[in-house]
């Protein structure tokens, strides 16, 4: 019998196709009107096919026509690789209409309460065969990836100078004050910044997102007063955590509220609206298929210039 593993002259799948139909039909004739070819031309191609494997693949004769042991064994691996040409071929067609492939997301913590899960859920129903590899990153780190290319798109949060990336908004949210849920002030519906004025701050570390923290302080100097900052940090899990251990308040997304963080309680702000957009962001140089397809899935469930997130 012959191990096709070891076969040493490469041969053609057509030579494949060629070679299943005729094992399928045990007739030439009949396979050579199946592959819309001329019989002659049929036989040369299992000739040259048996050449090239170096085995006899039919015993026939003018009435009869059977595989040989060598043919029987050849004939599951010849349908299981063309069924794996095939399917490579139906990704690379996907592939190029933007339907298969992985994709490297970056996204700011914030979006993963709102914008990653619906973003993922639609692309996921749209196109199964994307692969979405998502990273959480803080928009400086995303920029940098997305220039040297270890991703393709990011989710982050704006404005923001970054030139050379192309940028479509999402969605627009107030921020809201963060208490441990055992906070005097806790059991409050609505709470004015300035009654915050003495409280310790847990906030991002500015190396971490300049942005965030600048806004959270200009909004504290715009209610007021300076904040007292107990504590940075780089996450805004991490944020939460400390806000519940009563190391401090802070101001974070309102769609944070979507998390139901154990031990903390978030209030509207009174009388003073902060707000926070986030917006994709990719650089037109590195579009692929793919990230197209990802594009335009984010702009039609967010197709205008921003939303305002329902709290």
């Amino acid at each position: 019998m012959t191990d096709i593993t070891q076969i040493s002259q490469p041969f053609e799948l057509r030579h494949l196709k060629y070679f299943v139909a005729v094992a399928e039909e045990l007739h030439f004739g009949r396979a050579a009107a199946r592959l819309g070819i001329a019989q002659p031309p049929l036989s040369q191609q299992i000739q040259r096919l048996e050449s090239q494997i170096g085995a006899q693949l039919f015993r026939r004769n003018r009435r009869h026509v059977e595989l040989t042991a060598s043919g029987a064994l050849l004939l599951p691996e010849a349908r299981s690789l063309l069924r794996h040409a095939e399917h490579v071929a139906q990704r690379v067609r996907q592939a190029e209409l933007g339907d298969a492939g992985t994709v490297h997301l970056g996204f700011v913590s914030s979006a993963a309460h709102e914008v990653l899960p619906r973003l993922l859920r639609v692309l996921r129903e749209r196109a199964p065969g994307i692969v979405v590899e998502p990273n959480e990153l803080a928009t400086s780190e995303q920029i940098s990836a997305l220039d040297d290319g270890s991703l393709e798109v990011g989710v982050v949060r704006v404005p923001l100078l970054a030139p050379g990336l192309s940028m479509h908004p999402l969605i627009t949210e107030p921020l809201v004050a963060a208490l441990p849920d055992f906070h005097p002030l806790a059991g409050r519906k609505r709470i004015a910044l300035s009654a915050l004025a003495d409280e310790p701050f847990v906030l991002w570390a500015r190396r971490h997102n300049h942005m965030f923290h600048d806004m959270v302080i200009a909004a504290c100097t715009d209610a007021g007063f300076r904040p007292q900052i107990a504590q940075e940090a780089g996450e805004l899990g991490t944020i939460l955590g400390l806000v519940a251990g009563g190391l401090g308040v802070s101001l974070v997304p309102a769609s944070t509220q979507r998390a139901r963080a154990e031990g903390i309680v978030c209030l509207p702000l009174q009388g003073q609206t902060v707000e926070i957009a986030l917006a994709l962001a990719w650089k037109d140089d590195r579009r692929m298929p793919i990230v197209d397809t990802l594009i335009t899935t984010a702009k039609e469930l967010w197709p205008v210039k921003g939303r305002r997130s329902s709290q």
